[in-house]
């Protein structure tokens, strides 16, 4: 970049009238070996490149698709002045919340619904399974059912992953004495074993039957990686996580714990390749409530990890390469839980299947999670706020933390303060519901004052963070990792300043997201509603007056 600056500068000062004429087609295909921010630093060094850049559309193209987090489907039929138009279209329909398309599917009774791609799928109580595929007008994807019925044995739970072709099925059997959790492995298409699959069975045993009675489970598959909690749907009972890779059959990590005896998690997330985020609380060895409850987030590398069972504690000690930590929380604080909503990270082109033929799609290097937490007080009050981080974001500082860390340093330790001001937090006055999270935004269902005083009504909000490239670029800078950015360092994205200062909970001021927040007032929601969110739709599954599933299209 310096050496075309550079030349460019020397060009436009001392030999304009050459530079002027040289071909527009070749300043553009020079241009177009730079990044984004080097872009925009050409059109601001002349006249001449300003014009190029601005009547050339795959420059214009290449600037669009990083600002908003999107890649280039090389071999699309689509030409680069079409995948420019429909790509803004798309951006300005959901900055203006102005759907293009609106499609009505069926709803399964009791089903469990899962998105991947452009992919949604239902399970139902009799292992029915239904596969829609999502429209999109400007991405030329059209609505589709798939349904199939049955398995051979039932399904207790199931994931997939569009880009893989993968169907994962989860089956509980005992040999008399103990229970297992058998993990099958299908093609998404045919229903096929996977070829890909392990030739081993995949299984993990559950020590007791308490805990399947009133279990929760929750499957993630990412790359070659895949990992599987169990838990009961409380804050002090034991939860365990095992992670395997999924082609070979070997177990790369197995951990458990309770909060009762210091540390717990209830959720996980890949957020890079191999790279395993697990939020745990801890509130010392007593469970004491004069024990500061301390929320952390270590990541590991899936390849230096071990398969001996450990308790979370020995876990986070010995294999995390990275602690996050949150922010302090006052005394008083008698228990927590920290959850974690967002989408896996592959490697495989997310919402891109095999045959359809779209022009650009979501980067998978940028996607938005929400770490949900909540606290008990002393005198009985709950409260819940979420966090709002990108996972690019974490691996990046992780990396710079180790970077500047002694070799020999097993674990390193990333304060609050280090980190904070790359999050956004939404009060807990506001939300209610679990988040939903697709590319680079967030969707919940919060209440809303009325007109009828008093009275309160869910609707829908999304939060909407789509520059993802103007929200990580200043990570190049060590002082970004040490100090609180300022407005003007981001002329573009402007983070806003609006704090959360609840002196009863935090030891400092938090920011808050409602700079990006929208609100959906014209979409009604109830708390028996399901909704979900991809690249392209928001789907909201309603069982009342009528079982529909309403997806609109962006």
């Amino acid at each position: 970049m310096s050496a075309v600056c550079g030349a460019a500068g020397s060009a436009t000062r001392e030999n304009g009238i050459e530079l002027s004429t040289l071909p527009a087609e070749l300043i553009a295909q020079i241009l177009r070996h730079l990044d984004v921010l080097n872009l925009v630093r050409c059109r601001k060094l002349s006249r001449l490149f300003r014009d190029v850049i601005d009547t050339t559309a795959q420059l214009q193209y290449q600037i669009d698709l990083e600002l908003t987090g999107n890649i280039d489907k090389c071999d699309s039929h689509v030409s680069v002045a079409s995948r420019l138009e429909r790509l803004r279209r798309s951006t300005h329909a959901w900055r203006l919340f102005d759907w293009t398309l609106e499609a009505f599917g069926p709803v399964l009774q009791e089903s469990c619904a899962h998105i991947s791609g452009s992919i949604l799928a239902q399970m139902g109580g009799d292992c029915t399974l239904i596969c829609s595929q999502l429209p999109s007008r400007h991405r030329d994807i059209l609505y589709k059912e798939t349904k199939y019925d049955g398995f051979g044995f039932e399904v207790i739970e199931y994931t997939l992953d569009q880009g893989q072709d993968l169907l994962v099925l989860v089956e509980e059997t005992t040999d008399g004495h103990e229970y297992f959790f058998n993990l099958h492995f299908r093609s998404l298409e045919s229903h096929s074993v996977h070829p890909l699959g392990s030739p081993v069975q995949i299984t993990a045993p559950i020590d007791t039957r308490d805990l399947l009675q009133d279990r929760c489970l929750d499957i993630m598959v990412s790359d070659d990686y895949i990992g599987m909690m169990v838990y009961e749907d409380t804050f002090l009972q034991s939860t365990e996580l095992w992670i395997w890779n999924w082609k070979t059959g070997e177990m790369l990590l197995n951990m458990h714990g309770d909060l009762e005896h210091g540390y717990t998690s209830h959720s996980f997330m890949f957020i890079g390749p191999g790279q395993l985020l697990v939020p745990m609380i801890t509130t010392g060895d007593d469970f004491d409530e004069e024990t500061d409850v301390e929320g952390i987030l270590p990541l590991f590398d899936c390849a230096t990890t071990r398969a001996k069972p450990c308790t979370y504690e020995h876990a986070m000690k010995h294999y995390a390469t990275t602690v996050f930590h949150l922010p302090a929380t006052q005394r008083g604080v008698e228990c927590a839980r920290l959850d974690l909503f967002g989408r896996p990270f592959t490697s495989a082109a997310r919402g891109v299947h095999r045959k359809l033929d779209v022009p650009y799609y979501a980067s998978p290097e940028d996607q938005m999670l929400a770490l949900q937490l909540w606290m008990l007080k002393s005198n009985g009050e709950w409260k819940n706020y979420s966090v709002l981080v990108s996972n690019r974001t974490l691996r990046d500082i992780a990396r710079a933390a180790r970077a500047s860390a002694s070799p020999n340093q097993r674990t390193v330790a990333v304060p609050w303060d280090r980190w904070a001001c790359w999050t956004r937090m939404i009060p807990e006055i506001r939300a209610t519901h679990h988040a939903h999270l697709s590319h680079m935004r967030c969707i919940t269902v919060e209440p809303v004052q009325t007109e009828t005083r008093g009275q309160k009504k869910d609707v829908l909000c999304l939060y909407d963070f789509t520059s993802p490239y103007l929200l990580r670029r200043e990570l190049s800078r060590p002082a970004c990792l040490v100090r609180e950015m300022t407005p003007q360092e981001l002329p573009i994205y402007g983070l806003g300043y609006t704090e959360i200062n609840h002196p009863d909970v935090w030891m400092k001021p938090v920011k808050t997201a409602l700079p990006f927040r929208k609100t959906v007032s014209d979409l009604k929601v109830s708390e028996r509603d399901g909704y979900q969110i991809n690249e392209d739709c928001i789907v909201v599954r309603s069982v009342h007056p009528k079982d529909v599933c309403r997806i609109l299209s962006f």
